[in-house]
């Protein structure tokens, strides 16, 4: 599929995700994956045309909503987004000044506390332990998720993030 198709594909998604969450607004699951589009959606943009179209405050707002009143939903997801976002934005000054990465580390163990079964949250809350200087730690937690199989429910996300946490693992221990 050519870029432009799926980033037309993506801002349908984004639009019938708007239209379900207005016409649903307490329905978690709804707003959970409509914030998974507008992510989806704002990767097919860029990070600076995203931001200026302000999909990364409508996730953190989004999450920060979830937080309040479904924070366990998908396993501690709207702490494990909104981590992963402050990881991974930049802050770019008077488009998007909030990504945090000390804050990035709260939510991401807040989610791994959770939900500690679920290897996502505890990949992402290594990358950012490792990034943030805490190797020893990132580590030890890191080497845990290698050592996990794929649970059924999740197997094929799961196989995806424990490849990239054994390649990570390996690269900061050789």
């Amino acid at each position: 599929m050519a870029e432009d198709e799926k980033q037309e594909l993506l801002k349908k998604g984004r639009d019938f995700g708007k239209k379900m969450t207005e016409r649903y607004p307490d329905n978690e699951a709804i707003k959970f994956w409509y914030m998974g589009n507008l992510g989806s959606y704002g990767q097919t943009l860029g990070v600076v045309s995203a931001a200026r179209q302000g999909i990364g405050n409508k996730i953190k707002a989004i999450c920060e909503e979830l937080m309040q009143t479904a924070p366990e939903y998908d396993e501690g997801g709207p702490y494990r987004v909104l981590g992963v976002l402050h990881f991974k934005l930049p802050n770019i000054p008077l488009v998007i000044s909030w990504p945090d990465d000390g804050v990035g580390l709260d939510y991401l163990e807040k989610a791994a506390d959770i939900a500690p079964e679920n290897p996502a949250n505890l990949y992402y809350y290594a990358r950012l332990l490792y990034e943030e200087g805490y190797y020893d730690k990132a580590k030890e937690v890191m080497k845990g998720v290698t050592q996990r199989e794929p649970r059924n429910k999740h197997l094929l996300e799961e196989r995806t993030t424990l490849k990239k946490a054994r390649q990570h693992y390996e690269k900061w221990t050789n």
